[in-house]
């Protein structure tokens, strides 16, 4: 069997042509590898904003403590 007669009857009910079907439903590996490595950049850039948050967060708090401090 080849990969038509394997999908071939999603690729009737999506009314799709076989050159249609095959850009839409299936991944060539190098944008697999391509998508994997945008994956992990965004991650580290999500750790590292988490991070600035968490510090930032902190400071405010320590401010504000130290605002009720001087009030007293």
């Amino acid at each position: 069997m080849s990969w038509k007669d394997d999908h071939r009857a999603h690729k009737e009910e999506t009314g799709l042509s076989w050159s249609e079907y095959h850009d839409r439903w299936f991944v060539h590996r190098n944008d697999i590898d391509d998508l994997t490595e945008q994956m992990q950049a965004i991650e580290e850039l999500l750790e590292a904003t988490k991070n600035t948050y968490e510090r930032m967060h902190r400071e405010v708090f320590e401010a504000n403590i130290m605002e009720d401090y001087d009030d007293e």
